[in-house]
C-alpha cells in the first residue's frame, strides 16, 4: 500500500472533521447554552418564527404566551434564539376594549357588505334551483 493514498485519505477525514463535525457540534454546544440560561419573562423565537414570551420554564418543555390569554407549549429544543427588539413588528396590549385604527373599522365595513353580497348571491341562486327541481304538475292531468 502506498503512504501517499494513506496520507491523502487521512488529510480528507481531519477536513471533513474541520469543515462540518466541528463547527456543527460548536452550534449544537452553543444552543444547549443559550436554552439552559432562558428564563421566565424571556421574549424567545422558535425554529418555526413563532414569537413568545416564557411563562413556565421547565427542563424539557416551555410554556410561551404568543399573546395576551394564548399559550403554547413547546419543546425546549424547539426555541432558536432570543427575540430581539429590531425583530417585533407589533406590539400586544392587555386591553381587550383597545379601539381599532380607521383602517380596521373600514376594512371590516367593506368585508361585511361583502358577506351581504355573497349572502343574497347565494340565496338567489338556490331559490333558482328549488324552482327547478320543483315537481311539476303531470300535463295529462292538468288537460282534464
Amino acid at each position: 500500500m502506498d503512504y501517499t493514498s494513506l496520507l491523502v485519505m487521512g488529510a480528507m477525514i481531519v477536513g471533513f472533521y474541520f469543515l462540518l463535525i466541528r463547527p456543527q457540534q460548536k452550534r449544537a454546544k452553543d444552543a444547549a447554552e443559550m436554552q439552559k440560561s432562558l428564563g421566565v419573562g424571556d421574549r424567545i423565537v422558535t425554529v418555526h418564527g413563532i414569537f413568545g414570551t416564557i411563562k413556565h420554564m421547565g427542563t424539557k418543555t416551555a410554556i410561551l404566551e404568543v399573546s395576551p390569554g394564548c399559550e403554547l407549549t413547546i419543546v425546549v429544543g424547539a426555541i432558536s434564539r432570543v427575540a430581539k427588539p429590531e425583530d417585533e413588528e407589533f406590539e400586544y396590549s392587555d386591553d381587550g376594549d383597545a379601539e381599532p385604527t380607521d383602517f380596521e373599522v373600514v376594512e371590516t365595513a367593506e368585508a361585511t357588505q361583502d358577506l351581504a353580497a355573497e349572502a343574497t348571491e347565494d340565496a338567489s341562486v338556490a331559490d333558482q334551483d328549488a324552482a327547478a327541481d320543483a315537481p311539476k304538475g303531470d300535463s295529462a292531468s292538468s288537460t282534464k
